[in-house]
């Protein structure tokens, strides 16, 4: 399997794990459960700790810096401490803008077009 080739496969298995954030409040997301994580982070060398990661790629900062991560995290966490979902629309969204991210990592499929024979 080619590097491109793993990237794709990571990348599709986050989409799927922040479809399920999206959906269900419970779900944490954390670096120890993405799959993108769990392949690239470096934990004991922070200058390095994402490198390889496709995000890390597309924003230049690590940790999903510059992401909807932090603050869909805020969010989940006012949530969680406070038991009302008064922000649960805003939560939703930066899932979602999330999943906006990754799918955009995702090569475009170009669409085929099929010649006739005159």
């Amino acid at each position: 399997m080619t590097k491109r080739e793993k990237d794709i496969k990571l990348i599709k298995a986050s989409i799927v794990r922040w479809d399920l954030i999206k959906s269900d409040i419970n779900t944490e997301p954390t670096g120890i459960d993405c799959p993108l994580c769990k392949a690239y982070a470096n934990w004991q060398d922070f200058d390095q700790i994402c490198m390889d990661c496709p995000i890390y790629k597309a924003t230049g900062e690590p940790a999903c810096k510059n992401t909807p991560y932090y603050e869909y995290v805020r969010l989940r966490n006012i949530a969680m401490a406070t038991g009302t979902i008064r922000h649960e629309s805003e939560r939703v969204a930066k899932a979602k803008e999330m999943l906006r991210l990754l799918k955009s990592l995702l090569p475009k499929n170009k669409k085929k077009t099929i010649s006739r024979k005159k």
